[in-house]
C-alpha cells in the first residue's frame, strides 16, 4: 500500500488472517475472531510466536486503476522538492485519494504522484506544491493505469548490475578502504 498509505494504511494494517505453525506443530489461524491476542502480536511486528505460513490480505478493487505521473527534476531543485513535500504533508495529505513518493539524488530526482479516481487531464489540487517546482521533463506523463504500469516506469532506473564497493582484505585480516574513491549514481538520463 506504499502509494496509498493515506487512505488504506500500511500492508500490515490490511492483514485479515495469519496461518501460523506453533512450536508444538499445531497449525492455527490468528485473526480478530480466532486467537485475537496472537493476531494483535503478529501485527505488532514480533516474529517469536510461531512460523507464519500464510497471510490473508484485504484487497481493494478500486485500486486496479488510478491516475499517476512521475516527474523528473534537476538535483538542484531538491530543497524546493522537500518544501513541496512539507506543504503536501500539511495540506495535500488531507486528500486521502492522493499519494506521493520521492527519490532525491544530487543529479536527478523523481516524484511519483498517484491519485485514486483521477483522470489524466486534471491536476489534482493535492499536488499543487509539486507542480510549482520546475521539472526537467516527465519520466511518465499523466496516465490512468495500474500498479504494474507505474512499476514498469521505474524499472529503467534500477536496471543494470548492482552497485557494490570492493573492500580488499588487508594483511591483518581487516577491511581497508577502496583503493580509489568511486562514485555511483543510481539514476542516469534517458
Amino acid at each position: 500500500m506504499f502509494y496509498f498509505t493515506n487512505g488504506y494504511g500500511l500492508a500490515c494494517d490490511n492483514v485479515k488472517n495469519f496461518q501460523v505453525v506453533l512450536s508444538s506443530g499445531e497449525i492455527i489461524n490468528a485473526n480478530v475472531d480466532e486467537n485475537p491476542d496472537l493476531f494483535w502480536g503478529l501485527k505488532g511486528g514480533s516474529g517469536n510466536f510461531g512460523i507464519v505460513t500464510r497471510f490473508d490480505l484485504v484487497t481493494f478493487p478500486e485500486l486496479a486503476s488510478f491516475r499517476y505521473e512521475v516527474l523528473r527534476y534537476s538535483g538542484t531543485q531538491n530543497e524546493k522538492l522537500l518544501e513541496a513535500l512539507e506543504e503536501y504533508q500539511r495540506v495535500g495529505e488531507l486528500d486521502r485519494k492522493s499519494g506521493v513518493m520521492q527519490i532525491l539524488d544530487a543529479s536527478t530526482s523523481f516524484t511519483a504522484l498517484t491519485y485514486i479516481g483521477g483522470n489524466a487531464n486534471e491536476q489534482p489540487a493535492a499536488f499543487g506544491s509539486f507542480y510549482k517546482v520546475p521539472a526537467i521533463s516527465p519520466l511518465v506523463g499523466p496516465t490512468v493505469g495500474g500498479l504494474d504500469g507505474l512499476t514498469q516506469a521505474f524499472a529503467p532506473l534500477f536496471s543494470g548490475p548492482a552497485k557494490r564497493f570492493a573492500y580488499p582484505p588487508s594483511m591483518k585480516g581487516e577491511y581497508t578502504k577502496p583503493r580509489e574513491k568511486q562514485t555511483y549514481h543510481w539514476f542516469h538520463s534517458h
